[in-house]
């Protein structure tokens, strides 16, 4: 008798044959799963390759030596609808490009600060930071906090997504061996940064600079301004600089290439004229009055609303906030100055100015005054434009008529810590960057009549009825 005529051998090995043909299907999908996992390709099919990192980002990952942390905090009541879906994309095309490098991860994550507060917690307390909203891109032990409307750049007719733009520069920045340090002038009894008290400190300001990645450090003389200073900060000065620091700090901004933000004391006399004049501004030495009830305060601050639309100034008009300023001073073009200015606040129609002499006599005379609009704080770019997709470092400069908008009881009111950040990130943001196109938030609405509907839906179905058909056959051939 054979032996695959017994019925008992002819039962096992049917069913070894079957468990071997299921190992050999399993052992197929498992290799054919490792190999992707190793060996993955990715194919962008979208017309504007909105799937894809573009060039310049694939080759700057190839150099990181860290692993990337994306975190957002958000409670979901403020943030962009689209906004989580165009994260999560952008996500997914650096964790997918990274996944090459098998000791690198770009890691991204979510948190709701309602339903998971003691996870909130302890980023906040990881990254020392004191708002609850934002989000985080953190490498090694560096990080940047960023804020959604960082990610959007919107016009009047349409919306644009700079989420790769933002996330690679800022990559960018946090890799560079340190960052850029910022130094702050204290030797004219200024506005100091690590000052905690309410109107004559600005901690918060610093802290709002340390947050973002920035180094503040003190000086105490400007005469010997330090080589590693990307950008200097006077924050109202009560002591008038010498001719000799005046020169110091315009030989730093027009032949070294430097960045400067001015915040002038409206009172005290800062000697800044030869400084002012060398950047093509005006001070006249006047005291900006205003009594418009819509433009003051409960505590009688300005509240300046008149912003020129401008890159430093674009977050606020979007959001209609306005900033908060105590006494201020007048700054203005010289009519006879350069051609690189560019005046950027402006009170409001029912304000004027006149020498501050007698605190007695401010209120407005109608003989002697005129009520108008004045500039309140001017920008100097003289960066060269080109034609090419780069740009070029050059001197940058921001003046403002008032200081106490830094201190500590008003840098958080209204949009002040957004404009006081924005002028930082204006000056020193686009030193070393990648010019990225941003792409268009798209929304596409298939309608399709009922016609339409059956037809695709036949055609979705001719295949699967084909197989069936051709299983239905074959089973009743073998039947037979």
């Amino acid at each position: 008798m054979k032996f695959l005529d017994n019925f008992k051998n002819f039962n096992r090995i049917k069913i070894f044959n079957g468990f071997l043909q299921v190992s050999l299907i399993v052992t197929l999908f498992l290799g054919l799963q490792c190999i992707l996992n190793h060996a993955c390709v990715r194919v962008d099919l979208s017309d504007n390759r909105c799937n894809t990192l573009s060039a310049e980002t694939q080759s700057f990952l190839t150099t990181l030596q860290y692993s990337v942390d994306l975190i957002i905090l958000t409670n979901e009541s403020h943030t962009h609808g689209n906004f989580f879906k165009q994260m999560t994309r952008l996500a997914d095309a650096y964790h997918a490009f990274m996944a090459h490098k098998t000791s690198l991860k770009f890691n991204f994550k979510i948190i709701n600060t309602l339903r998971n507060p003691q996870e909130t917690l302890s980023v906040k307390k990881r990254y020392d930071l004191s708002e609850n909203e934002g989000i985080i891109l953190a490498m090694g032990s560096k990080f940047k906090f960023l804020h959604e409307d960082d990610f959007y750049r919107k016009t009047e007719t349409q919306s644009q997504f700079l989420g790769e733009h933002i996330v690679t520069n800022n990559l960018l920045d946090l890799t560079q061996n340190r960052p850029k340090v910022i130094y702050w002038i204290l030797g004219h009894k200024e506005y100091n940064f690590k000052d905690i008290h309410g109107n004559k400190g600005a901690s918060l300001a610093g802290q709002t600079l340390r947050q973002h990645n920035f180094e503040v450090r003190p000086l105490e003389n400007c005469l010997g301004i330090p080589q590693d200073a990307n950008m200097l900060v006077i924050a109202g000065p009560q002591l008038p600089y010498l001719e000799e620091e005046c020169d110091a700090l315009k030989t730093y901004l027009l032949q070294k290439r430097g960045r400067l933000l001015v915040c002038l004391h409206p009172i005290y006399e800062h000697g800044l004229e030869i400084l002012l004049n060398a950047l093509g501004l005006q001070d006249d030495g006047q005291l900006l009055l205003d009594d418009g009830k819509d433009f003051l305060s409960s505590q009688g601050d300005l509240i300046i609303r008149r912003l020129t639309q401008h890159e430093i100034t674009q977050p606020l008009i979007q959001h209609n906030l306005g900033l908060i300023f105590g006494l201020t001073r007048p700054i203005a073009p010289d009519p006879n100055g350069n051609a690189y200015c560019t005046q950027l606040l402006h009170s409001a129609e029912t304000s004027w100015s006149r020498q501050f002499v007698n605190t007695d006599s401010l209120s407005f005379n109608a003989q002697q005054d005129v009520r108008c609009s004045h500039t309140l704080a001017c920008l100097f770019d003289n960066t060269p434009k080109t034609n090419f997709n780069v740009q070029l470092s050059n001197s940058k400069a921001i003046v403002i008529g008032c200081a106490d908008w830094l201190s500590n009881e008003k840098i958080l009111s209204l949009g002040n810590r957004w404009f006081f950040l924005n002028c930082f990130k204006w000056a020193l943001g686009n030193e070393y960057a990648f010019l990225l196109n941003p792409l268009p938030l798209n929304t596409y609405t298939l309608t399709l009549s009922q016609q339409k509907l059956l037809l695709l839906c036949l055609n979705f179905l001719i295949l699967p009825f084909i197989f069936c058909l051709l299983g239905i056959v074959m089973h009743s051939v073998r039947k037979e």
